[in-house]
């Protein structure tokens, strides 16, 4: 029998874990363990990093490393290494565990295998976007960024400065010019939207085949007024944006893409729209929604 290759290892080390019944999900080259390994150095005190271990594994790559450091696990300090190739099991708690086999033999040629369940994964994948952002927990004032959510801990992650010069270009879609008037329009007339007990709530809907330039547009917009602003991709979490802003009170765009609640025109989402479970934001809430699919979405939600 010849030498495993390294992703034939990951998996066998996965299947020792798990079961041979499991043949579980493999990502290639997202350089996850310097990822993980900046997170379990620098910023172990955070909750949601509590849970979080990595530990070398036997393997036919041998351990190499930068320079190591002393990271602090519990009452007990460790050696680490930020980046190095190895074999690596990362305990994410919950029992979840990815096993993460990295080999680099020099500045330009590198290889990582990470392999584990669905669920470990994705939390893997949570926790590294979750440290790139900070955690910024509270939303901001301006901006643009993107929430998610790990271990029931909603953060805001600012969006890459690359996408946010790339978006600059699409001001001059067609219909850019429309939708920056009517922006400007609801937020200089913000009164007019509040006097009465309104919500303070503008609902914009892009519709169209991929590859139209509908989320493009709203990026743009982003892209322009980002220092006034704050602009946030917020997909199945808008809700959550919305009561935020009204609860500080600042003024909020949010960007939606292809979202869940458009399609079910149940009495929560009809009222959370435009009823009584319309959070009230005195300083104005802009919400642009798109889709690919304008005719799965009820006529009632279409109405609101």
């Amino acid at each position: 029998m010849g030498k495993l290759t390294l992703v034939e290892q990951a998996l066998r080390l996965h299947k020792e874990y798990y079961g041979e019944d499991n043949f579980g999900t493999v990502v290639k080259d997202c350089d996850y363990y310097p990822k993980v390994a900046e997170i379990f150095i620098n910023r172990k005190n955070r909750k949601i990093y509590s849970n979080l271990d990595i530990e070398p594994v036997a393997s036919t790559v041998v351990h190499t490393g930068s320079s190591p450091v002393m990271a602090k696990a519990g009452r007990i300090k460790k050696l680490m290494f930020k980046d190095g190739s190895g074999a690596y099991r990362i305990h994410l708690g919950q029992n979840e565990v990815v096993h993460i086999i990295r080999f680099i033999l020099n500045s330009k040629v590198r290889m990582e295998y990470a392999v584990g369940t669905t669920k470990s994964m994705s939390m893997l994948h949570n926790l590294c976007e979750a440290g790139r952002a900070k955690l910024n927990r509270s939303l901001p004032r301006k901006g643009i960024w993107k929430i998610g959510c790990y271990d029931g801990v909603y953060y805001h992650g600012k969006a890459r400065k690359e996408e946010i010069e790339n978006a600059l270009r699409f001001s001059v879609h067609p219909k850019f010019n429309e939708l920056e008037n009517d922006f400007n329009q609801f937020f200089s007339d913000i009164d007019f939207y509040t006097r009465y007990g309104q919500s303070g709530m503008r609902k914009v809907l892009f519709t169209g085949p991929p590859g139209t330039g509908k989320t493009t547009i709203a990026k743009a917009l982003g892209a322009k007024y980002q220092d006034k602003y704050v602009f946030v991709y917020a997909d199945d979490y808008f809700k959550d944006v919305c009561y935020a802003a009204a609860q500080k009170k600042i003024p909020v765009i949010i960007i939606a893409e292809e979202v869940d609640e458009l399609y079910r025109a149940d009495a929560g989402t009809l009222s959370f729209l435009d009823g009584a479970d319309t959070p009230r934001n005195l300083a104005g809430t802009y919400v642009i929604f798109s889709t690919n699919y304008p005719n799965r979405i009820d006529p009632r939600i279409r109405k609101r």
